[in-house]
């Protein structure tokens, strides 16, 4: 039995769906641990300095991106 282009078209568009699905849940998943990474840090007794140094040499962060996520956890 033969697929129509129309039926092929939907497939291929639910199977890119469910990807960038999977996508944007490892994506949220991975930044709630870093938030509770983060958390431990301050909670532990880290200074600001300690913390805003591992955001940025371990995530990567801008220096102002770390401050700014710093200051949204500290709130």
């Amino acid at each position: 039995m033969q697929r129509s282009l129309y039926e092929m078209d939907i497939e291929n568009s639910i199977a890119l769906a469910k990807e960038e699905g999977l996508e944007k849940g490892l994506s949220q998943g991975e930044a709630k641990k870093e938030r509770q990474i983060i958390q431990k840090l301050i909670n532990g007794g880290k200074s600001r300095e300690e913390v805003i140094n591992f955001m940025e040499q371990i995530l990567e962060l801008s220096p102002a991106q770390a401050e700014k996520y710093y200051q949204k956890l500290t709130r």
